[in-house]
């Protein structure tokens, strides 16, 4: 039997260790992204063989619900700061449906869009939007989905006047820069973020980038 003198010390360790890593995360964060643009007179490459798809552009509190929902099983689909400016800025969060059921999503920035690794707000030309979270479920992946959906949400900013959207991705995840580069996404700077006790730097202003 273990004496309860060593369980003791053992739950204190674990409390503290705990305790440490949340200030840790409060105290520093940081982040790398590369950044891409692409601009309005960039061919679209249409794809075949998706039909059975609905494409969704004006169901955003239906899209918004689903975010909320699914955000246990994927936490960086739903922040109440992210969709309050969302709501606030006029961006557009088109989805695809296959028999009813959401599957993949894109958020579009408008006007000023919250980049939630940064935790501020942008300011954004009229001419000028931004992709900034696309998501498909697991099971779908492998489809050329998103590139579907982002097909269609570039026919659409085009009749809106925008003629340049700006993109973000961490440099690990080479699956989704390789899709914004067959969309004609190149490729334009790249920002480290760190966050030290509420103070905020980075290598690369994002309105530099995004000017």
């Amino acid at each position: 039997m273990i004496p309860e003198t060593i369980v003791r010390e053992g739950v204190r360790w674990v409390f503290m260790s705990r305790i440490l890593k949340k200030i840790q995360s409060i105290a520093y964060k940081t982040n790398d992204s590369i950044w891409f643009v692409r601009e309005g007179n960039e061919e679209i490459q249409r794809l075949g063989g998706l039909s059975d798809y609905e494409v969704c552009f004006d169901g955003f509190e239906e899209i918004v619900e689903w975010l909320r929902e699914n955000n246990a099983t994927y936490p960086w689909m739903y922040s109440e700061i992210e969709i309050s400016a969302a709501r606030e800025y006029g961006h557009l969060i088109p989805y695809l449906k296959l028999k009813n059921d959401i599957v993949c999503y894109t958020k579009v920035g408008l006007n000023k869009v919250y980049i939630r690794d940064y935790g501020s707000v942008f300011s954004l030309a009229p001419n000028k939007a931004m992709f900034y979270d696309t998501t498909v479920l697991p099971s779908f992946r492998g489809k050329k989905l998103p590139q579907y959906l982002k097909n269609e949400i570039f026919i659409v900013l085009k009749k809106r006047g925008i003629d340049q959207i700006f993109a973000h991705i961490e440099p690990w995840n080479v699956a989704s820069i390789k899709s914004n580069q067959r969309m004609g996404f190149k490729e334009i700077g790249s920002n480290r973020f760190v966050r030290v006790f509420g103070l905020k730097f980075h290598s690369n202003n994002p309105k530099i980038l995004l000017s």
